[in-house]
C-alpha cells in the first residue's frame, strides 16, 4: 500500500485498537515485551499501556558482562539504576564497591587479552562472518542466495496457505522481488568488502569518529528516531569540526550481507572533503583509541569510548551512562561545533582516578539492580541454538525472579 499520512494514521490506529482489545481481554496488570521484536510497534504498545495504566517492562542488556536488568521504557533506560547511582555518588547510599571494581578490572582485562567480548553482544560475529565470506566466489554466493531465498519463500507461502487458505503475500511476484533484493545484498556486500571502496585510515590524523547504525534497527527507528537521517548528522559534523580535523565514518558490519543501502548514500559521504569512509572490518577499539572524540546516536561505541579509552563522547540521544557526567548530550545541532571543542577540553581536565570512581559507581548501581545469567541471550529470548525444555525452564525462572524483584521495588 502507498505510504502516506492517512495510511500511517490508519495503521497506527489499527495497532492501538488491537493492543487495547488484547490487553483488556486479558485484564493485564503487567506487560512484558521483548525489545526490538516489535520494531516501531513498541512505542504504540507502550502508549496503550500508559493509557490503560498497565506496567510495561522488558528484560534488557546492560552492556556489562553477563548482567541483564529490567527496563520500563522503549529507550532502554533504567530509572532504578540511575537512582542508585545518584544516591551512591552523593554518599546517600553506602554499598560495597568491590563488585563494581571487580567488574571494571575484568572487562579491561578481557579487552587487553583480546579474549571474549567484554559483554555478551554478538557484534563481533558480524566481522567474523564478513571475513569468512570474502573467501567464497561471487557465483557461489549468488547461487546460494537464490536457493535460500526460494526455500524461505516456499516455506512462508506454505505456512500462509495452511493458516489462511491463501498465499497473497507470497506470490511469484514477491519471489522475484525477494530475489532481486537478496542478490543486490550479495552484490553490494562484495563491493563493500573491497579495500579500494574506502578511504585510507590514518591513525595519526586528528579525527572525530562517527560509527553508522544499521537501518532498519530498533536503536535508530525507535530509540533515536529523531536522528534516522545519518547523512544529516555527517553533513553537520563536516561543517562543525575544527579545520585540522577529519570525520571518520565506519559502516556497521551488520549492514553488509544483512541490509542494503543505496550506493548514493556512500557517494554523499565521500563528497565531503573532510570526511573519510573507512572499512567496517577495522578494529573498532583502535579507531576509538586514536580518535579525539566519538559521537553516536545510541551506539555501543560511545560506552566503549568512555569505559575503556577515556575519550570525550557526544550523544544525540540519552543513554544509560550519561549520568556519570563523562559524556555530553546535545539538544541543538547548531551548537555542535562549540560542543565538540568544549567537550574535548572538559574531559581532558577530569583525572583518571575520578573517571574510574564514577564508572565503578555506575557498575555497582547496575550490578545491584541486575542479575547474572550464564546464557543471557537465552534469558532474553535471542539465542539461536536449540535448547532443551529444562534449559527453557531455568532461563524462565531466572527471568521471573528478576522481574519479581523489579516489581517489588516498584511497590516499595
Amino acid at each position: 500500500k502507498r505510504v502516506n499520512y492517512e495510511n500511517i494514521q490508519r495503521i497506527v490506529g489499527g495497532y492501538s485498537r488491537f493492543f487495547k482489545k488484547v490487553l483488556s481481554g486479558f485484564n493485564a496488570d503487567v506487560v512484558i515485551f521483548m525489545l526490538g521484536a516489535h520494531s516501531v510497534q513498541a512505542p504504540i504498545l507502550e502508549q496503550v499501556c500508559k493509557n490503560l495504566k498497565i506496567t510495561y517492562i522488558s528484560p534488557a542488556i546492560t552492556k556489562i558482562q553477563n548482567y541483564f536488568s529490567i527496563t520500563s521504557n522503549k529507550e532502554m533506560l533504567f530509572p532504578q539504576i540511575k537512582e542508585a547511582y545518584l544516591k551512591n555518588i552523593q554518599g546517600e547510599l553506602v554499598t560495597d564497591s568491590s563488585p563494581g571494581e571487580k567488574s571494571y578490572e575484568e572487562m579491561h582485562s578481557s579487552l587487553k587479552n583480546k579474549n571474549s567480548t567484554y559483554y555478551f553482544d554478538q557484534g563481533d560475529n558480524y566481522v567474523k562472518k564478513l571475513k569468512a565470506n570474502k573467501g567464497f566466489s561471487f557465483i557461489y554466493l549468488v547461487l546460494k542466495r537464490i536457493a535460500t531465498t526460494f526455500l524461505h519463500w516456499y516455506q512462508l507461502r506454505t505456512l500462509e496457505k495452511q493458516k489462511a487458505g491463501k498465499s497473497s503475500r507470497y506470490s511469484f511476484k514477491s519471489l522475484l522481488y525477494f530475489n532481486y533484493y537478496n542478490l543486490y545484498k550479495v552484490y553490494q556486500g562484495r563491493k563493500l568488502l573491497k579495500k579500494s571502496f574506502y578511504d585510507t585510515y590514518n591513525p595519526n590524523e586528528k579525527y572525530i569518529y562517527f560509527p553508522l547504525h544499521v537501518v532498519p534497527e530498533y536503536a535508530l527507528l525507535v530509540r533515536g528516531n529523531m536522528w534516522i537521517n545519518q547523512l544529516f548528522i555527517i553533513e553537520n559534523l563536516a561543517k562543525s569540526i575544527p579545520l585540522d580535523y577529519k570525520v571518520y565514518v565506519k559502516e556497521h558490519p551488520g549492514t553488509i550481507g544483512w541490509r542494503v543501502r543505496p550506493f548514493s548514500f556512500y557517494k554523499e559521504i565521500k563528497s565531503y572533503t573532510n570526511v573519510k569512509l573507512i572499512p567496517p572490518y577495522l578494529d573498532n577499539h583502535q579507531i576509538i583509541k586514536n580518535s579525539q572524540l566519538v559521537i553516536t546516536v545510541t551506539g555501543t561505541p560511545g560506552w566503549e569510548a568512555l569505559l575503556f579509552h577515556n575519550k570525550p563522547v557526544i550523544n544525540l540521544c540519552e543513554d544509560f551512562y550519561e549520568i556519570t557526567g563523562l559524556s555530553k548530550r546535545i539538544h541543538n545541532i547548531a551548537d555542535l561545533s562549540k560542543e565538540i571543542q568544549s567537550e574535548i577540553k572538559r574531559i581532558s581536565e577530569i583525572s583518571t582516578e575520578e573517571r574510574k570512581r564514577r564508572i565503578v559507581c555506575l557498575l555497582n548501581a547496575i550490578i545491584i539492580n541486575s542479575s547474572w545469567a550464564d546464557k543471557p541471550l537465552r534469558v532474553l529470548g535471542e539465542e539461536d541454538a536449540p535448547v532443551s525444555e529444562q534449559e527453557v525452564m531455568d532461563a524462565g525462572t531466572l527471568l521471573g525472579n528478576e522481574i519479581g524483584k523489579y516489581l517489588d521495588r516498584l511497590q516499595n
